[in-house]
């Protein structure tokens, strides 16, 4: 839903039951200004973000007590805010601010990540650098920009060691009604963790916690490195989102979240040479192991182990895998790679060996074109006579 101007109180209009509003304003208002000088308080109170259309709904009971001679404050306020205003009635001002506040941030993430690389790479102690490695999950991308978190998988990975720990959890699905078909239809074509009917509900319940529940978890895996604010590392193109998530679920900013892609890019151009960013995010994202089962959280494997791929646990292990596999870990660290630590344990594959003389005898098949059928078999390879069918186990 999008809004064409920010939000009045004498303005919005009630869609359903539910507590779904749509705003409606050409320009900015004092209720605005009271808005977002309530935001950030509001938000840390209820330890998630809180769209717009939420945040007028929480503050506006407030805004009506107040009395004129309050109100005369954000009067003036506005009459100070000529800026013209985006699709969201956000002044173009600060969607500038904003821009280059991300392009500095971006700067310095590139800054902070080479000098980590390089320095311990001159010790000698790349290697044993513990890393941590996340991906998250969402339900529904809503307006501004705001995910509602469906899952969060999280490893503590070094090179000589491999995976030294690992996080996952299943976060319970906040939908607002009329957004709830948006997040159907995007469950059905990535996690399937959405409930599709009563039984897929109640499993879901058994094993998902609510957003303020994984987040005292996420602290507790971290422990001393949350508060040395040590960063996590995702996708490239993801940081933006998991940085989101991890703010609605925990109510702070303190949790650093870098681009898993610039990291390797320096790792790999001081091991071996030098690559362009594009190359690195190529490494890491090869669909090697997409379909590996055996990488995934317990819930898809029991559930759904066709979305498999859409799994934050079997995208993080994915990762670190193949930045293993492609910085050759005997020439770089002297490391023999270790299943389930540097690569995925490999699964057991069931074949069926079949007698067919027998089995066309069986079905009666005629004799000329069972006996064409048999000669085309190479006799190479003889196939057992005592049984029918059987089932032998192999490894992929």
């Amino acid at each position: 839903m999008r809004f064409s101007g920010w939000i009045t109180s004498h303005t919005y209009h009630s869609l359903s039951t539910s507590s779904c509003f749509l705003f409606v304003m050409s320009k900015y208002s004092p209720f605005n200004c009271f808005m977002m000088e309530r935001k950030p308080e509001v938000e840390r109170r209820l330890g998630r973000y809180l769209p717009m259309w939420e945040l007028a709904s929480e503050v506006s009971e407030e805004w009506q007590a107040m009395s004129n001679s309050e109100k005369m404050r954000y009067q003036r306020l506005c009459s100070q805010q000529g800026d013209k205003l985006d699709s969201y009635g956000v002044p173009l001002r600060l969607r500038e601010e904003e821009n280059q506040m991300k392009k500095q941030e971006a700067r310095d993430m590139q800054h902070h990540i080479a000098d980590i690389v390089n320095k311990y790479h001159s010790s000698g102690g790349l290697g044993l650098l513990p890393f941590y490695v996340i991906s998250g999950s969402f339900y529904l991308r809503m307006d501004e920009g705001c995910y509602v978190p469906a899952e969060i998988s999280l490893l503590k990975f070094s090179f000589k060691t491999g995976i030294i720990r690992e996080f996952h959890a299943i976060v319970e699905p906040f939908l607002p009604v009329s957004y709830r078909w948006l997040a159907m239809k995007h469950s059905q074509a990535t996690h399937n963790l959405l409930p599709k009917d009563g039984a897929d509900g109640e499993k879901i319940k058994q094993v998902a916690r609510s957003p303020t529940q994984v987040a005292n978890r996420i602290k507790n895996f971290l422990s001393e490195d949350y508060d040395k604010c040590r960063p996590l590392y995702t996708l490239h193109s993801e940081v933006e989102q998991v940085q989101q998530m991890l703010h609605s679920m925990t109510g702070e900013d303190k949790l650093k979240v870098y681009s898993l892609d610039i990291l390797f890019q320096h790792i790999h151009s001081v091991l071996i040479r030098k690559i362009p960013l594009h190359v690195s995010t190529g490494v890491i994202t090869e669909s090697l192991w997409e379909y590996h089962v055996g990488i995934a959280c317990k819930w898809h494997i029991d559930n759904e182990q066709d979305s498999v791929r859409y799994c934050t646990m079997s995208c993080v292990k994915q990762w670190v895998f193949l930045m293993c596999r492609h910085i050759g870990m005997v020439p770089a660290f002297g490391v023999v790679p270790e299943e389930g630590k540097h690569y995925p344990v490999e699964e057991p594959v069931l074949s069926t060996v079949v007698n067919l003389p027998l089995l066309m005898q069986n079905l009666n098949m005629p004799d000329d074109i069972s006996s064409g059928i048999i000669s085309a078999i190479p006799t190479s390879s003889p196939v057992p006579q005592e049984a029918t069918l059987g089932t032998c186990h192999h490894r992929r």
